[in-house]
């Protein structure tokens, strides 16, 4: 493998520390509860921190011989990112569903009770 630029060697520690933060999104997602917003809150800060360090990539300072050797990585990062949107998408719909039926069953048993009262 020929040497590395200095915009992939740049590139691939961006990658590194974006692959932390990946891991600890889903490790947050799979601690998610119901009730918890702080674990909202992390998530939350978790992606942000994952966008910017996306964004601070040096993509345009590769060259086509940087993006060869980087193909398999680029992909993964591709793959993983939409990995996780999709991961927090099914995560924050089934915690509204929850929260949804939560509600339901509140207002049903009000409904009973004051059926009761009649």
């Amino acid at each position: 493998m020929p040497q590395l630029s200095p915009a992939a060697r740049k590139w691939l520690q961006g990658f590194t520390e974006i692959e932390r933060l990946q891991q600890e999104i889903f490790t947050a997602l799979g601690h998610m509860t119901n009730k918890a917003d702080e674990d909202e809150t992390t998530l939350t800060n978790l992606v942000k921190q994952q966008d910017l360090a996306i964004r601070q990539l040096p993509f345009a300072q590769l060259n086509a011989e940087d993006v060869a050797q980087l193909n398999d990585k680029i992909a993964l990062l591709q793959q993983n990112h939409q990995s996780l949107i999709n991961a927090i998408s099914h995560q924050r719909q089934a915690l509204l569903d929850q929260s949804s039926q939560h509600k339901k069953a509140g207002r049903s048993i009000k409904a009973y009770q004051r059926a009761q009262d009649l």
